[in-house]
């Protein structure tokens, strides 16, 4: 692995979750990097997760693996996972973003200072993700996420092929006429970082 000490004009991330020893959801992994390689590194191989020779992987709790790659450089590091606390969100209007790969450069979210723990994120009125996050919300029971994503993230996937989330087109207006919002990602599961949506600051 290669320390990319020079940054490529398209450089991405991929966040995968160690649990345990364990590599969490390596094929839905593999088949975002598989895409990431056929727009942007056609002439390259894509690197599977299960190659990758880590030094060490810790054998108990949560942590964090992050990979930083660009063609065949790759950086690995892997840190103690701490999930984000969150108890004020507020939307956020942007027309123009557009994130439907994961690129390293995310100064477009840091630029949401809105004064809260977390912001929504919608697109011509309407839900997309958060700055960090895909979202699914819950109604009775239920958990929709929306069609109109930026990011088609890990998790997403996998509770959609599971059937435990169903997509839906969510415009801002619809955010109230749900109970909560749950923020998924690869670290984080349905149900596991949630906020009722009565704190939700729809004005923007």
């Amino acid at each position: 692995m290669k320390n990319l000490s020079e940054k490529s004009p398209f450089q991405f991330i991929e966040t995968v979750r160690i649990e345990n020893g364990v590599l969490w959801n390596c094929e839905y992994h593999d088949a975002r990097v598989s895409e990431t390689f056929a727009k942007y590194f056609p002439n390259n191989i894509p690197f599977l997760l299960n190659d990758i020779k880590l030094n060490s992987i810790p054998e108990a709790g949560k942590y964090k693996l992050r990979i930083v790659y660009s063609g065949n450089e790759k950086d690995c590091s892997i840190t103690k996972y701490f999930p984000k606390e969150i108890s004020s969100v507020k939307v956020v209007e942007c027309s123009a973003i557009d994130y439907s790969f994961k690129f390293e450069d995310r100064s477009i979210f840091s630029s949401f200072n809105q004064n809260c723990d977390e912001v929504i994120i919608t697109k011509n009125g309407l839900v997309t993700d958060s700055s960090f996050s895909n979202l699914a919300f819950c109604d009775s029971g239920k958990w929709f996420t929306p069609d109109t994503f930026l990011l088609n993230g890990t998790m997403r996937r996998k509770l959609l092929t599971e059937n435990n989330i169903k997509e839906k087109k969510i415009g801002v207006g619809d955010i109230k006429s749900f109970e909560k919002i749950s923020f998924i990602n690869s670290m984080l599961d349905l149900g596991e970082c949630c906020i009722s949506t009565d704190k939700i600051v729809l004005s923007y």
